[in-house]
């Protein structure tokens, strides 16, 4: 790992070999960049060219800085190192964090692919603009230190894992859960029976959840965490503060995670906005709330409530304007069947009777004409 203090955010790539700066000379190119120092080269930026991740230039200071987004990888291209030496690519900031590291092949050349998605048990890359550096040997054995700013872009809404499980929280209705980066943290939690409202305050950041339905409640439960009870269908309004402005925060319930609405963080790093728990997908019973949002250290900070989803009123109408529902055709083929069915027992059993009705009056035509013989 390299050592030394790091350049600041947003500084034009810098490059030590031996301990010593080097003059580089870069060129951008669309989203991908070449830098060449003595033997040395290095070009990185997305493998097919354009797409979420690749080489853009600050809009503040115009020096290049690498972006990464999940599930957009990028590929670095290196030439003129020690054969068979490593090539490590760290987070100097994020307590030495490594993206990923490859052996240099006999003709001095190595190829790095990286992917800021890394499986949910391990801990996430921070979101935001830090410093990267890559270490190296030279074909001279001089140790190379290239730092330059990486952007680590937010994915797509995804459900914060309890790394500690390996799962998606599973809360009892009454548990609370706070996280930083998938692992368990100290909050407060307070509440306000009379305003429906949830507050867990993590020091740094604060994450609120306040019901507005008229049938949905917060019940103390004889503990620290209340009881809460949302019916389907109802609202509520969450908020939090203390945030990365620009960046996305997201409400899930679970167990079978769907997604209920995203909201942007304000420049002061708060947020508000309001959610449903839709009846068609959220069925009634015992689920995880989970509100997340990213901190100021880049990694996400997560209240999650265990709540009862009660079933709505069975009485609100139809989608289809209170008409009845049709009949599908396995059902009507159905009932004919059993039509057919009564209609052939019903025919059988007025056979038998006309049968048995002529036969009797058959034997008692007879019955005369046998006594007359007797006689």
């Amino acid at each position: 790992m390299a050592s030394g203090s790091t350049p600041p955010i947003g500084s034009e790539p810098s490059i030590l070999v031996g301990g010593q700066p080097a003059a580089v000379s870069t060129a951008v190119n669309d989203d991908s960049l070449e830098m060449s120092f003595g033997s040395v080269t290095v070009g990185m930026g997305a493998p097919n060219g354009g797409g979420a991740s690749g080489v853009r230039l600050n809009p503040e200071t115009g020096a290049p800085e690498l972006v990464m987004t999940p599930g957009a990888p990028i590929t670095l291209e290196m030439s003129g190192l020690m054969p068979g030496s490593s090539v490590q690519l760290w987070l100097p900031q994020a307590e030495g964090r490594e993206l990923g590291a490859v052996r240099v092949g006999s003709d001095g050349s190595a190829v790095l692919n990286l992917d800021s998605t890394v499986p949910r048990t391990e801990a996430p890359i921070p979101i935001g603009s830090q410093i990267v550096q890559l270490t190296a040997t030279t074909d001279t054995q001089d140790q190379l230190v290239l730092s330059m700013t990486l952007v680590a872009e937010q994915g797509a809404p995804t459900p914060e894992f309890d790394r500690q499980r390996g799962a998606v929280p599973d809360l009892a209705p009454g548990e609370m859960l706070a996280t930083r980066a998938g692992l368990e943290v100290e909050a407060r939690l307070s509440f306000d029976v009379a305003d429906g409202r949830v507050e867990v305050n993590g020091g740094d950041w604060e994450l609120d959840l306040q019901l507005s339905g008229v049938n949905s409640s917060v019940v103390p439960s004889g503990g620290t965490t209340p009881l809460i009870r949302v019916t389907q269908d109802d609202t509520a309004f969450v908020g939090g503060q203390g945030f990365v402005p620009g960046t996305r925060a997201d409400v899930f319930v679970f167990s079978e995670p769907v997604l209920l609405g995203s909201f942007t963080i304000a420049d002061d790093g708060s947020f508000s906005g309001e959610v449903a728990l839709p009846s068609e997908l959220v069925a009634a019973g015992d689920h995880t709330l989970q509100v997340q949002a990213i901190g100021t250290d880049g990694f996400i900070r997560s209240a999650n409530l265990g709540l009862i989803v009660e079933q709505a009123d069975g009485d609100q109408p139809s989608l289809d304007g209170g008409r009845a529902p049709e009949t599908t055709e396995s059902e009507s083929e159905g009932s004919l069947a059993w039509v057919w069915w009564l209609c052939g027992i019903l025919l059988v059993g007025l056979a038998s009777g006309w049968f048995l009705i002529a036969w009797r009056r058959r034997h008692d035509d007879e019955e005369p004409a046998d006594e007359g013989n007797e006689m």
